[in-house]
């Protein structure tokens, strides 16, 4: 299931409108499981499921994507493994938001999927 997947509409939008963060995203293999509670990435796989994703508004989709796409840009996949993985989690997740906010992508507040 390498691209038809429930984030194809999504990653449409992506690429059309955030050219950089799509070369990165088509370099991860997609993959639909649901196991993960929401998304998940080890910076050359990328984990959804779609239970969660169909939660989402289509602009949170779009951001989504991103998000996990900045974890690989960013390293956080392979940098600070000695970290306290929740903590490490955390704050990643703040990086990357912001990261996100400030280029207009539309995100949850922060926090809204960990709890």
């Amino acid at each position: 299931m390498a691209r038809d997947t429930c984030v194809t509409t999504a990653a449409v939008r992506l690429m059309l409108y955030y050219p950089f963060w799509c070369e990165l995203y088509y370099t991860m293999k997609v993959v639909e499981d649901y196991g993960v509670r929401t998304l998940e990435t080890n910076g050359r796989c990328m984990w959804v499921n779609p239970t969660f994703w169909e939660t989402l508004g289509f602009d949170y989709k779009v951001a989504a994507l991103a998000h996990e796409t900045c974890h690989k840009m960013l390293h956080h996949c392979t940098r600070g493994l000695d970290f306290d993985p929740y903590w490490a989690g955390i704050a990643a997740d703040i990086v990357v938001n912001t990261l996100l906010h400030q280029n207009g992508f539309k995100i949850q507040e922060l926090g809204a999927a960990r709890a």
